[in-house]
Protein backbone atom coordinates (compact mmCIF):
# COMPACT_ATOMS: atom_id res chain seq x y z
CA UNK A 1 0.00 0.00 0.00
CA UNK A 2 2.52 2.25 0.96
CA UNK A 3 4.92 1.43 -2.54
CA UNK A 4 1.63 2.26 -4.40
CA UNK A 5 1.35 5.73 -2.67
CA UNK A 6 4.74 6.38 -3.67
CA UNK A 7 3.93 5.65 -7.52
CA UNK A 8 0.87 7.69 -7.03
CA UNK A 9 3.27 10.85 -5.88
CA UNK A 10 5.82 10.14 -7.90
CA UNK A 11 3.16 9.67 -10.55
CA UNK A 12 1.76 12.89 -9.99
CA UNK A 13 4.78 15.11 -9.42
CA UNK A 14 6.27 13.65 -13.25
CA UNK A 15 3.03 14.63 -14.33
CA UNK A 16 3.12 18.44 -13.31
CA UNK A 17 6.76 18.69 -14.18
CA UNK A 18 5.66 17.62 -17.55
CA UNK A 19 2.95 19.66 -18.04
CA UNK A 20 4.83 22.94 -16.58
CA UNK A 21 7.76 22.20 -19.04
CA UNK A 22 4.73 22.03 -21.89
CA UNK A 23 3.16 25.36 -20.89
CA UNK A 24 6.58 27.11 -21.11
CA UNK A 25 7.49 25.69 -24.55
CA UNK A 26 3.63 26.22 -25.72
CA UNK A 27 4.09 30.38 -24.32
CA UNK A 28 7.60 30.60 -26.27
CA UNK A 29 5.64 28.95 -29.28
CA UNK A 30 3.10 31.41 -28.82
CA UNK A 31 5.36 34.24 -28.81
CA UNK A 32 7.16 33.62 -31.89
CA UNK A 33 4.38 33.04 -33.58
CA UNK A 34 3.05 35.74 -33.22
CA UNK A 35 6.33 38.08 -33.75
CA UNK A 36 6.49 35.60 -37.13
CA UNK A 37 3.03 37.30 -38.27
CA UNK A 38 3.37 40.90 -37.47
CA UNK A 39 4.94 43.38 -40.02
CA UNK A 40 9.08 44.37 -39.19
CA UNK A 41 9.40 47.14 -37.43
CA UNK A 42 6.01 46.30 -35.80
CA UNK A 43 7.64 44.46 -32.50
CA UNK A 44 7.45 46.31 -28.99
CA UNK A 45 10.67 44.76 -28.36
CA UNK A 46 12.32 45.73 -31.43
CA UNK A 47 11.26 49.13 -31.28
CA UNK A 48 12.06 49.47 -27.34
CA UNK A 49 16.04 47.67 -28.60
CA UNK A 50 16.05 51.07 -31.12
CA UNK A 51 14.93 53.25 -28.43
CA UNK A 52 17.65 52.41 -26.84
CA UNK A 53 20.24 52.13 -29.35
CA UNK A 54 19.06 55.97 -30.58
CA UNK A 55 19.98 56.94 -26.98
CA UNK A 56 23.13 55.24 -26.64
CA UNK A 57 24.21 56.92 -30.03
CA UNK A 58 22.76 60.51 -28.53
CA UNK A 59 24.82 59.81 -25.62
CA UNK A 60 27.87 58.90 -27.59
CA UNK A 61 27.87 61.87 -29.95
CA UNK A 62 27.13 64.06 -26.89
CA UNK A 63 30.47 62.60 -25.35
CA UNK A 64 32.24 63.22 -28.88
CA UNK A 65 31.37 66.40 -28.70
CA UNK A 66 32.38 67.26 -24.97
CA UNK A 67 36.08 65.39 -25.96
CA UNK A 68 36.26 67.72 -29.39
CA UNK A 69 35.67 70.61 -27.14
CA UNK A 70 38.43 69.50 -24.83
CA UNK A 71 40.64 67.85 -27.18
CA UNK A 72 43.80 69.40 -25.45
CA UNK A 73 42.93 67.51 -22.69
CA UNK A 74 41.89 64.55 -23.48
CA UNK A 75 44.79 63.24 -25.68
CA UNK A 76 46.84 60.73 -24.01
CA UNK A 77 50.70 60.71 -25.51
CA UNK A 78 54.16 59.66 -24.52
CA UNK A 79 56.68 62.24 -23.38
CA UNK A 80 59.01 60.89 -25.85
CA UNK A 81 56.14 60.74 -28.74
CA UNK A 82 55.53 64.46 -27.71
CA UNK A 83 59.31 65.70 -27.93
CA UNK A 84 59.53 63.83 -31.11
CA UNK A 85 56.68 65.37 -32.51
CA UNK A 86 57.91 69.38 -31.38
CA UNK A 87 61.44 67.93 -32.93
CA UNK A 88 59.61 66.72 -36.07
CA UNK A 89 57.32 70.09 -36.11
CA UNK A 90 60.51 72.37 -35.75
CA UNK A 91 62.39 70.48 -38.90
CA UNK A 92 59.43 71.10 -41.03
CA UNK A 93 58.74 75.17 -40.16
CA UNK A 94 62.72 75.02 -40.54
CA UNK A 95 61.90 73.04 -44.26
CA UNK A 96 59.34 76.11 -44.52
CA UNK A 97 56.15 73.36 -45.00
CA UNK A 98 53.74 76.57 -44.89
CA UNK A 99 55.20 77.67 -47.97
CA UNK A 100 52.77 75.27 -49.80
CA UNK A 101 49.53 77.81 -50.29
CA UNK A 102 47.27 75.18 -49.44
CA UNK A 103 48.94 73.21 -46.68
CA UNK A 104 46.63 71.32 -44.68
CA UNK A 105 46.77 69.79 -41.09
CA UNK A 106 46.79 66.71 -42.68
CA UNK A 107 50.19 67.62 -44.81
CA UNK A 108 51.28 68.53 -41.62
CA UNK A 109 50.38 65.23 -39.64
CA UNK A 110 51.69 63.45 -42.94
CA UNK A 111 55.41 64.72 -42.69
CA UNK A 112 55.23 64.83 -38.52
CA UNK A 113 54.60 60.57 -39.61
CA UNK A 114 51.41 60.92 -36.74
CA UNK A 115 47.89 61.68 -36.81
CA UNK A 116 46.10 65.03 -37.03
CA UNK A 117 45.11 65.15 -33.24
CA UNK A 118 48.23 64.77 -32.27
CA UNK A 119 49.51 67.76 -34.21
CA UNK A 120 46.65 69.88 -32.59
CA UNK A 121 47.13 68.93 -29.34
CA UNK A 122 51.06 69.74 -29.78
CA UNK A 123 50.36 73.19 -31.66
CA UNK A 124 47.80 73.80 -28.99
CA UNK A 125 50.12 73.00 -26.13
CA UNK A 126 53.72 74.24 -27.20
CA UNK A 127 52.81 77.11 -29.38
CA UNK A 128 49.28 78.38 -28.01
CA UNK A 129 47.98 78.30 -31.41
CA UNK A 130 45.69 76.43 -33.76
CA UNK A 131 46.71 75.04 -36.98
CA UNK A 132 46.02 78.28 -39.52
CA UNK A 133 47.08 80.44 -36.82
CA UNK A 134 50.09 79.00 -36.80
CA UNK A 135 50.91 78.48 -40.09
CA UNK A 136 49.98 82.22 -40.63
CA UNK A 137 52.27 83.05 -38.01
CA UNK A 138 55.18 81.23 -39.41
CA UNK A 139 54.30 82.99 -43.09
CA UNK A 140 54.29 86.39 -41.35
CA UNK A 141 58.03 85.40 -39.75
CA UNK A 142 59.27 84.15 -42.44
CA UNK A 143 57.98 87.54 -44.40
CA UNK A 144 59.59 89.71 -42.08
CA UNK A 145 62.80 87.23 -42.26
CA UNK A 146 63.43 87.42 -45.91
CA UNK A 147 63.05 91.26 -45.59
CA UNK A 148 65.21 91.64 -43.32
CA UNK A 149 68.55 89.34 -44.76
CA UNK A 150 67.60 90.76 -48.01
CA UNK A 151 66.96 94.83 -47.99
CA UNK A 152 66.38 95.14 -52.09
CA UNK A 153 63.16 92.99 -51.43
CA UNK A 154 61.69 95.96 -50.16
CA UNK A 155 61.86 97.24 -54.06
CA UNK A 156 59.68 94.30 -54.76
CA UNK A 157 55.79 94.39 -55.39
CA UNK A 158 54.66 93.41 -52.03
CA UNK A 159 51.79 90.76 -53.53
CA UNK A 160 54.95 89.07 -55.02
CA UNK A 161 56.58 88.84 -51.47
CA UNK A 162 53.00 87.62 -49.99
CA UNK A 163 52.82 84.84 -52.69
CA UNK A 164 56.13 83.91 -52.17
CA UNK A 165 55.41 82.85 -48.31
CA UNK A 166 52.84 80.81 -49.41
CA UNK A 167 49.48 83.15 -48.78
CA UNK A 168 47.02 82.98 -51.18
CA UNK A 169 46.23 86.65 -51.94
CA UNK A 170 47.59 90.05 -50.78
CA UNK A 171 44.29 91.06 -48.87
CA UNK A 172 45.11 87.90 -46.56
CA UNK A 173 48.65 89.12 -45.99
CA UNK A 174 47.84 92.38 -44.97
CA UNK A 175 44.88 91.18 -42.73
CA UNK A 176 46.87 88.69 -41.06
CA UNK A 177 49.95 90.86 -40.79
CA UNK A 178 48.32 93.81 -38.96
CA UNK A 179 46.79 91.48 -36.73
CA UNK A 180 49.96 89.94 -35.81
CA UNK A 181 52.13 92.98 -35.86
CA UNK A 182 49.95 95.66 -35.24
CA UNK A 183 50.71 97.77 -38.65
CA UNK A 184 49.86 97.31 -42.21
CA UNK A 185 52.76 95.64 -44.30
CA UNK A 186 52.73 98.77 -46.15
CA UNK A 187 53.72 100.46 -42.88
CA UNK A 188 56.21 98.14 -42.23
CA UNK A 189 57.82 98.48 -45.38
CA UNK A 190 58.06 102.53 -45.23
CA UNK A 191 59.70 101.88 -41.52
CA UNK A 192 62.40 99.88 -42.48
CA UNK A 193 62.87 101.80 -45.87
CA UNK A 194 63.56 105.13 -43.63
CA UNK A 195 66.16 102.69 -41.77
CA UNK A 196 68.25 102.81 -44.87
Amino acid sequence: MEIEFMYDKLFLVTNGLISLVNMVLLFITFKRFKAWLMPPGDHPEEHEHKTEKLNERKISVRIRRNRRKDAGDSILMSMFTEKRLLQELEKATEELFFIKKTVSLKDLAGLLCTNQRYVSYILKKHKKLDFTSFVQQCRVDYFIKLVGQNPDLLNENMAVLASKVGFSSFSKFSTVFKAQKGITPLEYFQTLRAKR
